[in-house]
């Protein structure tokens, strides 16, 4: 199985992978597992600056190894969704 480092990643690099790491996150393949949706809850619940949607479009964007303006509108209208109920109060 491929690993890549956080800081390797595609839209990611040394800030956010200090950040990631702080919570034990160190590959993408660890957000893949969980799944995008999961680990951004817990990444804004550590870091509530990045509850805005350029920083969802870039995990989405590394996953798919994609730059973050290219991320499917299917998937940024998710986000969207994901982002006002978090801004809300209320878990995804």
């Amino acid at each position: 199985m491929k690993s890549t480092k956080i800081a390797a990643a595609r839209n990611l690099g040394p800030v956010t992978a200090a950040e990631m790491e702080t919570f034990g996150i160190t590959h993408l393949e660890q957000i893949e597992e969980m799944g995008w949706e999961v680990f951004m809850e817990r990444y804004v619940r550590h870091f509530p600056q990045r509850l805005h949607l350029t920083a969802f479009l870039a995990v989405i964007g590394a996953l798919h190894d994609q730059d973050w303006r290219q991320v499917d509108v299917s998937e940024k209208k998710r986000a969207q969704k994901m982002i006002l109920a978090l801004k809300a109060g209320r878990g995804f």
